[in-house]
Order: C-alpha cells, then sequence, then structure tokens
C-alpha cells in the first residue's frame, strides 16, 4: 500500500512540474511587473513557480521515502485515466466556442467520468446534467463571465 502512495507522490509532483514548465515557457513573454503594479504574467507566472516548487517538493518526499522496492515510482501510472482527464479538458477547450458552456461542461463530465472505474452511468449523466448548469449559472449569469451559455444556433 505505501508503494503506491509513494508512487503517486511522485506522478503528482512530475505532473506538476510540467504544467509549472508549460505556464512558465508560455508566460515568459507576458510582463512580470511589480508587487505595486502587477502585470498581466504576475499572477500565472507566480502561481507557476509555486506550483513548481510544490511539485519539486513532493518528488523529493516520494523519492526519499521510497523503499529499495520502489525501484520504478512510475510502474503503477494510471494511462488510461490521465489520457481521460487530459482528453476531457482538451475536448472541453475546443467545444466552448462552438457549442457553449452547458455543452462543453457536460462533455468534460461525460468523458472525465469515464476515468474512474468505479462510477456508476448514473452517477455520471446526473453529474453531467447538474454541474453544467449550476456552474453556468454562477460563472454565466451571476459573475457575468463573457462566455456562450448554448450554441449560436439556440
Amino acid at each position: 500500500m505505501h508503494t503506491i502512495i509513494r508512487n503517486r507522490e511522485v506522478q503528482s509532483g512530475a505532473l506538476l512540474l510540467l504544467v509549472a514548465a508549460f505556464f512558465l515557457i508560455t508566460g515568459r513573454g507576458y510582463e512580470f511587473g511589480t508587487f505595486d503594479m502587477m502585470g498581466p504574467g504576475f499572477v500565472p507566472l507566480s502561481l507557476a513557480a509555486l506550483m513548481a516548487v510544490l511539485g519539486a517538493a513532493l518528488i523529493v518526499w516520494g523519492a526519499r521515502a521510497a523503499t529499495p522496492e520502489d525501484a520504478n515510482p512510475f510502474a503503477s501510472f494510471a494511462v488510461r485515466p490521465t489520457v481521460l482527464v487530459l482528453g476531457a479538458i482538451g475536448l472541453f477547450a475546443l467545444a466552448l466556442p462552438y457549442l457553449g458552456y452547458l455543452i462543453a461542461c457536460a462533455l468534460l463530465v461525460l468523458v472525465g467520468g469515464l476515468a474512474a472505474p468505479d462510477r456508476r452511468l448514473v452517477e455520471v449523466m446526473v453529474s453531467a446534467v447538474l454541474i453544467p448548469v449550476i456552474t453556468g449559472l454562477v460563472f454565466i449569469v451571476v459573475l457575468g463571465l463573457p462566455m456562450p451559455l448554448m450554441p449560436e444556433v439556440f
């Protein structure tokens, strides 16, 4: 049991480092600014740097606690759930401008729900209806975020 936990710590740390590296590389063109006059890159770059520190700490902590039996920290890496979750996020980003928030979010929940083998189809379907409606009301109606709620054909 401890091997899986340590492996997950190293895996989580590596994923955090990858995401942080992506945002640090893509955000390097934004002006950082100062604490008094924050530029457009201040918050994303600061959060990416914090994410990188946390990722490195997780890797060190997981590797330090490893035993000789933990020779390969990525032996229990679950490829299918990782691909499904990342694919669901990508699908949401691609579908949002064309299908609207409600349908894109429902697709996100449906595809992401396939990543957990212990989920029942009924739970995923109910979540795919409730989550888009509730978050759509909060983000678009209440907060006024400029996203299309429904496709333009409606």
